[in-house]
């Protein structure tokens, strides 16, 4: 039996997509008006997604902003998108009106990464979040606490700097080593010391933020639920996840055997006194 080309499985992948789309949004057919900020024009199904193929996001938004203003409306698949481009609008955003623009867009990968959206990052604003921003707060972000942590920044920083040091002569990507750098301190100051799966730890973070910073089309047709399938983001994400959580629990387990020999060491201390 023949195989389907390439193009066929395009085109068969293309008719799919546009018969569910079709059907998602026939039980919407009067969506609302909004009074939104100019923008540039849109194709059917798209959006302004084509505008950014072949460039990089950043000047495109700036090329864009350029024309039709400091604040823009894209339409990104089947999701609406407000780009600020004014250090005045911007603090009206995130200083004067921060409640109203504090809830976060629900990311594919956020739910398997954050256990659903339910960190300090991607949870909506409400009971939780502010509970949440008040322990760290309170227990990681005081000045105390950061101070405790000096000894392990200095300590990254300087084998940084012994690494660049020993590649004189040589190019060094110096962002792929800060961003080592700052995986590296994170990892410590999470599990309180080096571990045997540092490198793990530091390589899974890598993988996540690469995953929540890249382009998935399931994030821009939300309504589509089996797209993650279709994609195989969904594959991805979970084996990212499991990963993950296996590090994190070898990581309490950890912290749960010390705390034990602390309490042993305690007993038998009282106990001989």
């Amino acid at each position: 039996m023949e195989l389907l080309s390439p193009l066929s499985l395009i085109f068969i992948f293309a008719c799919i997509f546009l018969a569910l789309f079709i059907t998602q949004n026939l039980s919407n057919p009067h969506k609302s008006l909004k009074n939104l900020p100019p923008g540039p024009w849109k194709l059917p199904l798209l959006g302004n997604i084509h505008q950014f193929v072949g460039a990089l996001p950043h000047q495109t938004l700036r090329n864009l902003a350029n024309k039709f203003g400091p604040l823009m409306h894209l339409q990104l698949g089947e999701t609406s998108h407000i780009i600020v481009s004014s250090a005045d609008i911007a603090k009206e955003v995130m200083k004067t009106h921060d409640a109203i623009f504090a809830n976060r867009p629900h990311l594919i990968a956020s739910k398997f990464f954050v256990y659903d959206s339910s960190d300090i990052v991607f949870s909506p604003y409400g009971k939780t979040w502010r509970q949440l921003k008040k322990i760290c707060v309170s227990e990681l972000l005081h000045a105390k606490h950061a101070q405790s942590l000096r000894c392990i920044r200095e300590e990254e920083v300087a084998k940084l700097v012994r690494n660049v040091c020993a590649h004189e002569g040589s190019i060094v990507n110096l962002t792929k080593e800060i961003e080592s750098v700052m995986n590296a301190i994170i990892a410590r100051a999470s599990n309180g010391k080096r571990c045997k799966d540092q490198e793990s730890f530091i390589s899974t973070m890598e993988q996540m933020l690469q995953l929540l910073g890249g382009f998935s089309i399931a994030d821009f047709y939300p309504s589509i639920k089996v797209l993650p399938f279709l994609t195989g983001m969904k594959s991805k994400l979970e084996k990212a996840q499991r990963e993950n959580d296996n590090i994190l629990e070898n990581m309490v387990k950890d912290h749960k055997k010390k705390n034990m020999n602390r309490q042993k060491f305690l007993a038998s201390f009282n106990h001989s006194h």
